[in-house]
């Protein structure tokens, strides 16, 4: 088995055993572009899909805000990375409260995806 491979069993297994989430992150799917109700005579947005996802938040420390990237209040999720594809116009909800996704870039080793360090913002 590769490094990378063993980085990814690594990473999927702590953040099993750390996971603070029971349900507590979940990723909220948008559910696209509104369409025409002909019933209610109005556009209506389809319906989203909540995803759990596997990992732990991660407060930011005071040293990283700066005022631009990284504000006062964001939170960083780290998750699996086969939870689910996660992009930038996608919800996170955290403690029920939504969150919007600032950034979302893959931790990867060698083009093996090891976990999701998802920057939130509210």
């Amino acid at each position: 088995m590769g490094l990378a491979k063993r980085m990814q069993n690594t990473a999927t297994r702590l953040l099993s055993k750390f996971d603070e989430s029971n349900g507590r992150i979940v990723l909220v799917k948008v559910g696209g572009e509104p369409v025409w109700d002909p019933v209610s005579a109005e556009m209506v947005l389809p319906a989203s899909i909540e995803i759990p996802l596997t990992g732990v938040t991660v407060a930011f420390s005071a040293a990283q805000v700066n005022g631009t990237t990284i504000q006062s209040g964001d939170v960083m999720c780290v998750v699996k990375a086969d939870d689910a594809e996660i992009t930038q116009q996608d919800k996170v909800k955290i403690d029920g409260v939504q969150w919007s996704i600032v950034d979302t870039p893959l931790v990867d080793y060698t083009g093996l995806s090891i976990c999701h360090k998802i920057h939130c913002r509210k």
